[in-house]
């Protein structure tokens, strides 16, 4: 080989080998250098009251209604106080209830006499000596007619309980006057015109009343004659 040749090999080698070098050096700090990322968008600041208030009334955000709860609970029981049967669950409010509410709200009429009512097709109430009936517990003070008649008790109470929400809590007693049964119960409210002056009576013309809440049961409570039917409604708000 001459002098000639041997220094071109010389120089294709070193150059080759400086490529080499020069690109494994690259590949190295692109593996090693950290990719840079994007900043998170910084979250905005908590919405002022007036705004979140706004938020929530704006179409299509969450909503959560007021829901009205009636839960019984209905014991039945012998003569001498012992406890046969104890029955809890809840009713539904009926389109007449919603109508109420919004008419005392409204000042369109004024609020009367609470008013329980349960039985069956065959009811443990008679309105007469060969006539079944549903049994009716009114308050004491009643002004409705039909309380006198056998099938209405006088023995309702009304009170309030569990502030704040200030849920109504009616009671009341009836006795089994044949052997029967309790599938369907329900609340009624009368009302009256809201300029009615004294006692709002349901007899009178345009009053009377209206069911409030109502339920039928997927079991029946079988009562016998004489036994106690003792009822509790809680109707309160959420």
């Amino acid at each position: 080989m001459t002098r000639r040749n041997l220094f071109l090999a010389i120089l294709l080698i070193t150059t080759t080998a400086a490529i080499s070098i020069a690109a494994v050096l690259l590949w190295s700090r692109s593996t090693s250098t950290p990719q840079t990322s994007l900043s998170p968008v910084a979250a905005p600041a908590n919405d002022s009251p007036a705004v979140a208030q706004l938020k929530s009334h704006a179409p299509g955000a969450a909503k959560e209604g007021i829901k009205v709860h009636g839960h019984w609970t209905i014991d039945i029981r012998n003569p001498d106080g012992k406890l046969v049967e104890r029955r809890e669950f809840n009713n539904a409010l009926e389109p007449g209830g919603g109508e109420s509410l919004g008419g005392l709200l409204q000042r369109t009429h004024k609020m009367g006499e609470w008013k329980i009512v349960f039985g069956s097709a065959n009811p443990p109430c008679l309105f007469n000596s060969e006539t079944t009936s549903y049994c009716h517990i009114f308050a004491p003070n009643t002004q409705s007619g039909p309380a006198s008649d056998p099938n209405a008790f006088k023995t309702l109470t009304t009170e309030s309980q569990g502030y704040p929400t200030m849920a109504t809590v009616l009671s009341g007693t009836a006795t089994a006057a044949r052997t029967g049964a309790i599938d369907l119960v329900s609340t009624s409210l009368s009302k009256c015109a809201y300029d009615t002056q004294g006692v709002c009576n349901p007899n009178l013309l345009g009053n009377g009343f209206g069911v409030f809440t109502r339920t039928t049961l997927a079991t029946p409570i079988n009562v016998v004659a004489g036994q106690i039917i003792q009822v509790t409604v809680v109707i309160s708000f959420s």
